[in-house]
């Protein structure tokens, strides 16, 4: 007999995805998968951007006793705008019906024979995609990169141009719980560019290895090597055992932690069960370093980790021409939107550089200042406040190389030679979105339009795991 599973955390699931940017409108579906008896709960979310179109899919596993939030994956299709109609065609629609398939009849319809019902489907598809085609090219290469052909008959060239702008202009990665990335953040972080999105987050992290074996070997339980090289072999292990099970969803790094918790619970059982911590709190800027050859097990992106625990940004905004004379809210206002991977945009009353685009830059400690026209990145002094240049701060005495992103401040050595290898000319391309509307407290500073457009449905093929979508407004899922 089955055994009846009985969660308890449920509560606790959906409000996880609350504040990982799907609001509520998993909830139904979380209820229905749970009520359904079904394993794993993935539906698919879109939210459009300035820059593009982004899809989440977030994984929800149901125990005996516990549901997990795993993460969610999350693709960026820089260029694909699906918020337009094109010869008539609606282009969200379109798309929509390229993912779910043909779907019950309309009464009009009726009079087509079942066999065929699927032929005329995919013979309209294919009539929308090649109007797109005769009307934007690039909209089409994006559509067919991101949702197939259907059957259309291109000849190799454009096959070869369909797959190349999907390896150009489409990035996917698995965001582990974890890293409390929201949806709105990870789609950011996406965006392909010298400095890319950074956010800064609270984190529960894992001391380091060596860490753990030094205090285990200084207080006497063992030998620091001989626990090092059992962690080594718990590596090797894990990495086996995902390969073998594709255990794609999961991130390499939870793994490991995951097996070296439970190991160190029984190594610390055969010493008496004594205190000892295994992870710590830290503040952590994280970004997406795409240049970096380190992958995990499945090949996700690298996320770069650069601790905090000063909260540079906090102080070091002050020092800037604009911010004088910011109320207290509209000074923090900025300083969390640049903390959550926003640009903002500067007006600064210069005729030769009325506009700024201001970013985080945690590698260096600072903050990137680009001009908005053509992405440059410019000098801090000319925006330093005069208290900030008497005290000392700025690099008035260096010659700045303007042609890479991250900027010397003049506050923090670094490389030049690397940093002009990693941080190639920034191309304007890459400053996507518009400045939005004006914040009443903030005159001079506008955050740059990144926010979703629009979130819209996408039904999963499986109708078996089909319900009604949600009819609240913001982002639709189907379930």
């Amino acid at each position: 007999m089955e055994q009846q599973r009985n969660i308890e955390n449920i509560p606790q699931i959906k409000k996880q995805a609350e504040k990982l940017g799907f609001g509520t409108d998993l909830n139904d579906g979380i209820d229905f998968a749970y009520n359904t008896g079904m394993e794993v709960y993935s539906p698919l979310a879109i939210s459009a951007f300035d820059f593009g179109e982004a899809f989440f899919q977030p994984k929800i596993t149901f125990g005996q006793r516990r549901a997990f939030f795993n993460g969610y994956e999350a693709t960026l299709v820089e260029g694909l705008m699906l918020d337009q109609t094109i010869a008539g065609i609606d282009v969200r629609d379109l798309t929509m019906r390229m993912a779910n398939g043909p779907g019950p009849m309309e009464e009009e319809e009726m009079s087509i024979v079942i066999d065929n019902y699927e032929i005329f489907f995919n013979n309209q598809v294919r009539q929308d995609l090649s109007q797109i085609r005769e009307n934007n090219e690039d909209l089409f290469l994006a559509i067919t990169s991101r949702f197939g052909t259907h059957g259309l008959e291109l000849d190799e060239n454009t096959l070869s141009r369909i797959s190349t702008y999907g390896i150009e202009h489409t990035r996917s990665r698995w965001f582990p719980a974890e890293e409390k990335i929201t949806t709105d953040e990870a789609a950011r972080m996406l965006v392909k560019s010298a400095n890319p999105a950074a956010v800064r987050k609270e984190l529960t992290d894992y001391r380091s290895r060596e860490d753990v074996a030094g205090e285990w070997q200084n207080r006497g339980y063992g030998d620091s090597r001989e626990l090092l090289d059992k962690f080594n072999q718990l590596d090797q292990e894990t990495f086996l055992n995902q390969k073998a099970h594709n255990e794609k969803e999961f991130s390499s790094y939870t793994q490991l932690m995951r097996r070296f918790s439970d190991f160190m619970k029984n190594e610390l059982k055969n010493v008496g069960n004594p205190q000892f911590e295994l992870t710590e709190k830290k503040m952590m800027w994280l970004y997406i370093d795409f240049s970096s050859e380190t992958k995990s097990v499945w090949k996700n992106m690298h996320l770069e980790r650069v601790p905090d625990e000063e909260n540079y940004l906090a102080n070091k905004y002050r020092d800037y021409k604009w911010t004088e004379g910011m109320t207290k809210d509209a000074y923090w206002s900025d300083v969390k939107a640049l903390q959550q991977g926003h640009k903002l945009v500067i007006e600064t009353g210069d005729k030769d550089i009325p506009l700024i685009h201001v970013s985080a830059n945690p590698e260096f400690k600072t903050i990137l200042i680009a001009d908005a026209s053509d992405g440059k990145a410019l000098s801090h002094d000319q925006f330093r406040t005069d208290k900030a240049l008497e005290r000392g701060v700025g690099s008035s005495k260096r010659n700045e190389d303007h042609s890479v992103m991250h900027v010397y401040d003049g506050t923090h050595k670094t490389n030049k030679a690397k940093d002009q290898k990693k941080n190639p000319e920034l191309n304007a391309a890459t400053n996507a979105g518009q400045a939005s509307e004006d914040n009443p407290e903030k005159t001079k500073a506008t955050i740059k339009s990144e926010r979703p457009k629009k979130k819209t449905d996408r039904p999963k093929k499986n109708s078996a795991t089909r319900i009604p979508a949600s009819n609240k407004k913001g982002r639709k899922i189907k379930r």
